[in-house]
């Protein structure tokens, strides 16, 4: 039992199968790094969760079927640019679209991909390498491509997951040749947010210190 619906087994669910394909290539230059990889995956005999229409103990029923074949792609990027030696900007960008075709030919969104996200963000080094900053900003887009089975998943706001930016800081500092001393700081602004298909809200405003001690 889950929620408000009653999981059933069925004992003729057969494996899925996938065939994916992945690429990508680094690259450098005098003052940039960089990467970018895509990737794309068909499911055959997906397994999805349907309802039976039935109901047990006044919840309905449900249970998992290969219901479907699926398409799910997607391009990740990474850059980092050495403005000067002691400042760099870094980012990050990631796109995932799925689709699943149901056993009825329907085509319906794939469930809970992804929206668009990643990082901005500079980093500060010291010239001596003893100190560092790093002010990030994290990102994601709305997501409104739900699957079917996402407008009743108690998880997921059935007019979807709207999108966010979240502010966080990382520094450390060199106190000896052994010992950094390294604070994080995430989500400043005390944002409210959630990560799609989440059942919980992001964290709030939290700071908290590291000790690096090697020997």
């Amino acid at each position: 039992m889950e929620g408000n619906f009653f999981n059933s087994p069925n004992p003729n669910l057969r494996p899925e199968q996938v065939f994916s394909i992945d690429t990508g290539f680094k690259f450098r230059t005098g003052t940039f790094t960089g990467e970018l990889f895509g990737f794309w995956s068909k499911y055959s005999d997906r397994i999805l969760t349907v309802l039976t229409g039935n109901t047990v103990g006044g919840l309905a029923e449900r249970r998992q079927e290969n219901a479907a074949s699926q398409i799910i792609g997607g391009i990740e990027f990474g850059g980092q640019w050495r403005v000067i030696p002691e400042l760099a900007l870094l980012g990050t960008a990631t796109w995932t679209q799925g689709d699943t075709t149901l056993n009825t030919g329907d085509v319906v969104p794939a469930d809970r991909i992804p929206p668009f996200n990643g990082i901005v963000g500079v980093r500060y080094e010291s010239p001596a390498g003893k100190f560092y900053v790093e002010p990030l900003l994290r990102y994601a887009g709305a997501q409104n491509r739900l699957a079917p089975n996402n407008r009743t998943d108690n998880r997921i706001n059935p007019n979807g997951t709207p999108g966010f930016f979240v502010f966080d800081v990382r520094a450390g500092m060199l106190v000896s040749e052994s010992l950094w001393l390294r604070l994080v700081a995430q989500n400043l602004t005390n944002n409210n947010y959630r990560e799609h298909g989440s059942s919980l809200d992001g964290l709030g405003t939290n700071i908290f210190f590291n000790v690096d001690y090697r020997y």
